[in-house]
């Protein structure tokens, strides 16, 4: 994620489109280039880390190719159910081997 102050009515990035970038291009506090959700991007729309490694590829970006894909979003849940099912598996798995 870049730096920006964020709108408290939204919950999004206060960042201006920067005119001298391709549409969908902004800057943060900092310069970096960002989308319109905040995340840092490389030139091709792909989000990346700090280190301008790509993190994911904008043919996976959801929301108009902005935002990550929703499984990987903070807060979905998806740790405590995936735990769920692989408990649930490992102990179908455990009832069904038998001790020789």
């Amino acid at each position: 994620m870049g730096k920006y102050q964020i709108d408290p009515k939204t919950d999004l990035p206060l960042i201006a489109e920067d005119p001298e970038l391709p549409d969908g291009h902004f800057k943060d506090d900092n310069g970096a280039v960002v989308n319109r959700l905040g995340y840092l991007i490389q030139p091709e729309g792909h989000i990346c880390d700090r280190k301008k490694n790509k993190v994911f590829d904008y043919a996976v970006l959801e929301d108009n190719h902005t935002n990550i894909p929703l499984v990987f979003r903070k807060g979905m849940g998806l740790r405590n159910e995936s735990e769920a099912l692989l408990l649930s598996q490992n102990f179908e798995t455990e009832k069904s081997v038998k001790t020789i």
